[in-house]
């Protein structure tokens, strides 16, 4: 799965050019973008209790069932939830709670899927686990939407070029940047990545649906 955008979507939307600005810096910046961008469009859920929703989503905890979903599921999206652009197991956090000292371990998830489900590597036991409880982000949009990456690539933009008026506007001419007008640098690739997450967010959320 992506990780939102790439250095080059960033160059291409804003002219930046490895002159402006070295590759290394770009993919710092991108990193610190990806982060606000998760947040602006995911929330965060920590320690949701894990318990039946309905017939098909019943969550047993029976020695057996290795399946587990959240109550966000077939509804919202898994997201992002370290800030690095994937989905992966790491996003996900199981922990079971012993039922007499209230211990937690934590559980090794062996997949999930972003419609909110995880698999475990084996099957809590129904005589040791008092509760089992799931963290994780979620969101109206999948991580594989492409607005995502038009929006890290304008807020990366955007940060990029605080960074050039902040250290370098003083003192050298930007080759690439010389014809763009000073409104079309922080404020206005910002106002487009503003633009992009009001959009995500009134994106209806998915129709629940039974497989």
């Amino acid at each position: 799965m992506t990780a939102y955008c790439t250095t080059a979507n960033v160059r291409t939307i804003a002219n930046l050019s490895t002159t402006d600005i070295s590759d290394s810096d770009l993919r710092d910046i991108l990193a610190v973008a990806r982060k606000f961008v998760m947040q602006d469009v995911s929330a965060e859920i920590v320690d949701e209790r894990v318990k039946t929703i309905d017939a098909y989503r019943e969550n047993l905890i029976d020695s057996d069932n290795t399946i587990f979903y959240v109550q966000n599921s077939l509804n919202w999206y898994f997201f992002d939830r370290n800030g690095d652009g994937e989905l992966t197991t790491t996003d996900v956090k199981v922990y079971s709670y012993d039922q007499d000292d209230d211990s937690r371990t934590e559980l090794t998830v062996s997949a999930i899927d972003e419609s909110g489900f995880v698999t475990l590597a084996s099957a809590p036991s129904n005589t040791t686990t008092n509760k089992l409880t799931i963290s994780y982000r979620y969101s109206r949009i999948s991580i594989d939407d492409v607005r995502l990456v038009q929006a890290a690539a304008f807020l990366t933009a955007a940060l990029a070029f605080t960074k050039l008026r902040a250290d370098e506007m003083d003192n050298v001419s930007f080759g690439a940047l010389k014809g763009i007008q000073k409104r079309k640098t922080f404020e206005w690739y910002d106002l487009r990545y503003r633009g992009l997450v009001t959009d995500m967010a009134k994106i209806p959320r998915r129709s629940r649906h039974a497989v």
